[in-house]
């Protein structure tokens, strides 16, 4: 992290914590899914829940996604492992952290909005 620290300083740039705390992915990989988190915790993370939900239900390339990437990272990590986490939850969790990295990036250029966000 030096390095971004060093670049930081020298251009004056704003640092943007962009993803979901461990603690809180972890939770979602042991304990059930988006259903372990509290409705603070996914607050934090997800702007519009509604939209998170229904989304996947509304889109047939969602489905399409979820194989690709998802499962096949997912077997790529986790095939054949003691203690993985059951897919239903790496799912969650894999979607809530790129739904928190959209969330948290938007937050941040609608606070700024004269801000150029480099992800």
């Amino acid at each position: 992290l030096q390095p971004i620290a060093d670049l930081q300083q020298r251009t004056r740039c704003d640092l943007v914590p962009l993803g979901v705390q461990a603690e809180v992915m972890g939770a979602v990989q042991r304990s059930g899914g988006i259903a372990a988190l509290s409705e603070q915790q996914r607050n934090a993370y997800v702007d519009d829940v509604g939209a998170f939900v229904r989304y996947p239900k509304q889109t047939a390339a969602f489905d399409v996604w979820a194989e690709r990437v998802v499962a096949r990272t997912y077997k790529k990590r986790y095939e054949g492992l003691e203690g993985a986490p059951k897919y239903e939850d790496y799912f969650a969790s894999s979607i809530l952290y790129d739904e928190a990295v959209a969330s948290l990036a938007a937050r941040y250029c609608r606070a700024h909005p004269s801000t150029l966000l480099v992800c």
